[in-house]
């Protein structure tokens, strides 16, 4: 299942907008790529949220309405927040081609027992890495066990099991966490 986001265009740019926008309770942001003219859009603050919540559990393809006129596939690039409360402040929505393989970051998720972690001195070393594939096929967040990694061993890029049409595009050699 695709995920959808509408956007609607702006006019008018630069900082002072922006925070008029945010009042208004919306985002700003900007539609790129495909060969297109960049354009300057605000999404709805809310919307925004369940997208990128519905990009950490599933698929990062979203399909996006621009003000009605035109619905493109795309992934959100970039994600910027307020350093201090943590709301957010920017979109950069990237538009693709379904149909041809992308170069993306995808967080790295840890799951295992957490206790046993902290008491052996879990440390991880990169919290993301690219990988290659279709858009439909690319995930969010990958998530990877720590349950038996013993103490003083490393897991790396290597080693975590990635979807089905998804590769690694970094060295399989970097550590990835360290028990």
């Amino acid at each position: 299942m695709t995920n959808q986001l509408s956007v609607e265009l702006r006019q008018q740019c630069g900082t002072s907008a922006a925070k008029g926008i945010r009042r208004e309770g919306k985002v700003p942001g900007v539609v790129y790529g495909a060969n297109r003219e960049p354009l300057s859009v605000s999404v709805n603050r809310q919307e925004a949220l369940n997208a990128l919540d519905e990009v950490y559990k599933g698929t990062q393809l979203l399909l996006v309405d621009i003000s009605g006129k035109e619905t493109v596939s795309a992934i959100i690039r970039e994600v910027q927040t307020h350093y201090m409360d943590g709301t957010l402040q920017n979109l950069d929505i990237w538009v693709v081609n379904p149909k041809k393989e992308i170069t993306v970051k995808v967080y790295l998720i840890p799951t295992g027992d957490w206790d046993l972690q902290r008491a052996k001195g879990f440390h991880m070393e990169i919290k993301s890495i690219k990988v290659t594939g279709l858009p439909e096929n690319l995930p969010g967040t990958v998530p990877f066990s720590t349950t038996n990694l013993a103490e003083g061993e490393k897991l790396r890029i290597k080693d975590i099991a990635l979807p089905e049409g998804i590769s690694i595009a970094e060295h399989g050699n970097t550590v990835v966490c360290r028990q």
